[in-house]
């Protein structure tokens, strides 16, 4: 089993993840495909974070709510920066940006202790910028 910080991670992407590709109520394949290949369900069980059916757990919970508090000085920087491209190709799964994608983006960079500076020189940088307009910070 993965050590607590990892843990930690695994929660917090999967929680992001998810509230970006559920933000617009419309799961396209290609979105539901991103999460399978980033955060498999078998991976997910195993942490103790989904049940059998898929629904979350208690223990999702838990250790979202330690993320939050541990990951923004625990995680080295370069971590917290490959766990938000995640959050970006997230976005970019199904090549559209809602307002309700974006909101949970930048909400997932505060949860990962990201300045607003630090959030817009990495999505200056991704790949996906080309395929997405990402939008300015509210």
């Amino acid at each position: 089993m993965a050590d607590r910080i990892e843990l930690m991670k695994l929660a917090l992407g999967y929680k992001v993840a998810s509230d970006i590709i559920g933000a617009d109520d419309d799961i396209a394949p290609a979105e539901r495909a991103f999460l399978m290949t980033h955060f498999p369900y078998r991976d997910l069980q195993e942490a103790g974070f989904v049940s059998p059916s898929g629904d979350p757990t208690p223990r999702l919970a838990k250790f979202l709510d330690e993320a939050i508090i541990a990951i923004p000085t625990a995680v080295p920087l370069a971590e917290r920066l490959k766990l938000f491209d995640t959050f970006v190709d997230a976005v970019a799964a199904d090549g559209d940006l809602n307002p309700g994608e974006e909101k949970v983006l930048r909400q997932g960079a505060t949860m990962l202790g990201l300045s607003e500076a630090q959030v817009d020189a990495r999505l200056d940088s991704h790949p996906a910028v080309g395929q997405v307009d990402l939008g300015a910070p509210e």
